[in-house]
């Protein structure tokens, strides 16, 4: 199972019932990937800060960084983990994760089932 750092647009909390996890109001939090958490990011409740985070990642790690330094928490927390050239972490602050996310959206859109293509209008009687 894939892990994300999220956080809330917004002063809310949320609690994702199929993971049994909680969303913090005031920080971000990791988070396994759910449809509920996938729903939210779609939806503009969730902004998502990093991807494809280990197994081994835990919110209460986090909350240690968190608790340190809140400015540098989210870079701090993400630099212990091993970066791959060809595997960079999505970033909010990463031009190589931006590229990569439009990729994988690309690729994506591209699988995506074509929907049905209008029918052509009617053509006109010959006077």
């Amino acid at each position: 199972m894939t892990k994300l750092l999220v956080e809330t647009k917004g002063d809310i909390m949320l609690w994702d019932f199929s993971t049994r996890t909680e969303v913090h109001a005031d920080r971000p939090t990791v988070v396994p990937v759910s449809n509920f958490i996938h729903r939210n990011a779609t939806c503009g409740n969730l902004k998502v800060l990093a991807t494809d985070l280990p197994d081994t990642a835990t919110d209460d790690e986090f909350a240690e960084y968190w608790a340190v330094e809140a400015d540098i928490a989210v870079d701090a927390y993400l630099s212990q983990f091993e970066l791959q050239d060809d595997d960079p972490r999505q970033t909010e602050k990463s031009p190589e994760g931006k590229e990569v996310a439009a990729a994988k959206a690309a690729a994506k859109a591209a699988k995506a089932p074509k929907g049905k293509k209008p029918a052509p209008a009617p053509a006109k009687p010959a006077e």
